[in-house]
């Protein structure tokens, strides 16, 4: 099957191992992926640590699971830093930076 790029943010963890770092993801879907007509899918695959505040771009192929229907399975994938004024902001004085809080982010 074809290699596929999918933008998405993930909405949750399903499933995680953090041994091998697998996971299964619930991912809403921004840019749509060719073949795939659902607003999110399940995407399992290797991954750190993800945050459900940026976009992901992930690349793989969709799958069918006989128990769980299309999935897509990541090869690799990507943080997309925002680039919108708003989002940058909260991003920034998110808890990831201690000590940056809304109005530091505003500068």
């Amino acid at each position: 099957m074809a290699e596929l790029q999918l933008i998405g943010m993930v909405e949750g963890i399903i499933y995680e191992n953090n041994e091998e770092l697998f996971k299964i993801l619930d991912v809403h879907i921004i840019q749509k992926i060719a073949g795939y007509d659902h607003d999110s899918i399940r995407v399992m695959g290797n991954f750190g640590e993800m945050d459900l505040s940026i976009r992901y771009k992930f690349v793989g192929e969709l799958i069918e699971h006989s128990k769980f229907g299309m999935q897509f399975k990541a090869k690799s994938y990507q943080a997309i830093m925002p680039a919108e004024y708003n989002a940058i902001v909260d991003y920034l004085a998110s808890d990831k930076f201690a000590g940056i809080g809304k109005k530091t982010a505003e500068k």
